[in-house]
This record gives C-alpha cells, structure tokens and sequence, in this order.
C-alpha cells in the first residue's frame, strides 16, 4: 500500500468515519496531527497531498472547503463537509 493510501485511510478511519458516527456536518484535519499519530517522519506534505487530493474526497464522501495554513505546513488544517 502506498504512503498517500495508507494517509487517506487512517484519516477516513480515525476522523471522517466518527464524525459521521457523531453527526457532525463537517471535520476539520490537523496535518500535524495525523504525522505525529502515524509516526512519520518529514513527511508533512505528503500528509497535505493526501488529503488535498481528490481521491480523498471521493473515498471519504467528502468536500474540502477551506485549506488554513501553508499548504506543506506543519500547521495545516484541512476543513471538510460531508457530502449530502
């Protein structure tokens, strides 16, 4: 499996799928965070092109909406709403 694979389905398990499970209109993902969680190492922007990705959208029924933070950054955090 593929780094951005393996990114894209912590992310669906650990924070699309419980706020969903919550009944949350939308998410917000913390790059930062997924890196430290998954225990990379230099690999923020491939956590950013993970979830920047519109394979991403698609496998989580999701829609990105705003970016906040430098796009590679370690301070990024992506905003999503859950597709109707």
């Amino acid at each position: 499996m593929k780094q951005a694979d393996e990114i894209r389905k912590y992310c669906i398990e650990n924070y699309v799928i419980p706020s969903r499970l919550r009944g949350d209109k939308g998410l917000f993902i913390p790059v930062a965070e997924v890196h430290k969680n998954m225990h990379l190492s230099n690999s923020f922007p491939a956590v950013s092109a993970a979830l920047g990705a519109d394979t991403f959208e698609e496998e989580a029924n999701v829609r990105r909406i705003y970016v906040d933070g430098p796009l590679n950054g370690v301070s990024t955090v992506f905003v999503f709403m859950f597709k109707e």
